[in-house]
């Protein structure tokens, strides 16, 4: 948006000439604030997704340790009836990880409904593990976009936004949008309130009558821009408590994967809980998956592994789970898993060496 080449007809009326110039030095302004702001505010959002989500498979973990046969078979035969999240609904990155860490789509498929599920299969965990963990993990899914079937009231438009609303139905369109559909809009809303091309009409007003009309526009897509960025920046706000909120359950959710696998965290977490430190706690998630995943995927692979060949033995399974532990798993480490398994599950206890 460069500075208008005024035409002389108006260039007398200096009142009007203040307030476009006034109205344009606010609008640059107001993009490249939007702009710059839309970054932060992106980044913050996946990373927020990514722990939600992450925290999510690492409760479903730590439940799926102490559950006995029925209730595990139980839990699967539900889980994968659900359709797997909608693309973007979770981070590839930490999909990615989850599915990799944990095996399968037990863990991905069941944290989108985690909260649902959590008064059926998560009770009696403990503060990190239980039912108050994982219904509040389902809310802040829900908030954060991870939750595949969260209805999303509005989303920011040309028709939403454009000219054509009013005011309050355009204040109602950003306010109703989701995080995602925000983050989406981005710069995108100073071609959705039309500012440049309300500049270029005004600049092109060949009668009064004509230029009164658009600087009326452009008062009311200035004020609509407005409203944007102070969405932005309120949504912000419930982003980055997020982070702080889910950095803190990670912690918990830990200690408590340590304290039921007998089993120290062989990673460092032991971070301030702030934005500033939100790839660390990632960092440190992708570790906790990688390291307690196992205990789920030793006891799904060793349903797949009789299945394939019933003469299967225990060391010979354990031994091709160390193929693609972390380093830093022994043979040793994944037999004492073995054994806290088995501590719920009569199926595991049974297997002989």
């Amino acid at each position: 948006m460069g500075l208008l080449p005024w035409d002389d007809w108006f260039y007398h009326l200096s009142a009007r000439r203040d307030e476009v110039n006034n109205l344009h030095t606010e609008a640059v302004s107001l993009q490249d604030q939007i702009q710059a702001e839309v970054d932060v505010f992106n980044s913050h959002l996946t990373g927020y997704k990514s722990l939600v989500a992450g925290n999510g498979a690492l409760v479903i973990v730590t439940n799926i340790i102490t559950m006995d046969d029925a209730k595990y078979k139980d839990f699967q035969v539900q889980v994968q009836a659900i359709e797997p999240p909608v693309r973007g609904a979770v981070p590839l990155s930490v999909a990615e990880v989850i599915d990799e860490a944990v095996g399968g789509l037990v863990a991905l498929r069941g944290l989108v409904k985690l909260g649902k599920f959590a008064k059926e299969f998560f009770s009696g965990g403990g503060e990190a593990t239980g039912e108050g963990a994982a219904e509040s993990i389902g809310e802040a899914a829900s908030e954060a976009g991870v939750d595949a079937t969260a209805e999303v009231t509005t989303e920011i438009t040309t028709e939403t936004v454009g000219e054509a609303v009013t005011e309050t139905v355009a204040e109602a369109a950003i306010e109703g949008a989701s995080l995602g559909a925000l983050g989406e809009t981005g710069i995108g809303i100073f071609a959705a309130v039309g500012i440049d091309a309300i500049f270029g009409a005004i600049n092109g007003a060949k009668e009064k009558a004509e230029l009164d009309k658009q600087i009326d526009s452009l008062n009311s897509a200035v004020s609509k821009s407005r409203t944007f960025w102070n969405t932005l920046m309120s949504k912000q706000a419930i982003i980055d408590n997020g982070v702080v909120t889910e950095e803190k359950r990670l912690g918990g959710i830990i200690n408590q994967l340590a304290h039921t696998t007998d089993n120290q965290p062989s990673f460092n977490y032991a971070f301030t809980p702030t934005v500033a430190n939100m790839n660390q706690y990632i960092t440190a998630q992708t570790a906790a998956l990688n390291q307690y995943g196992l205990l789920v995927r030793i006891r799904n692979g060793w349903e797949a592994a009789v299945q394939r060949n019933p003469s299967v033995t225990k060391d010979i399974f354990l031994s091709s789970v160390l193929l693609t532990a972390p380093p830093n798993i022994t043979l040793k480490t994944l037999q004492a898993y073995w054994a806290v398994l088995a501590q719920y599950s009569d199926t595991l206890k049974a297997v002989k060496s």
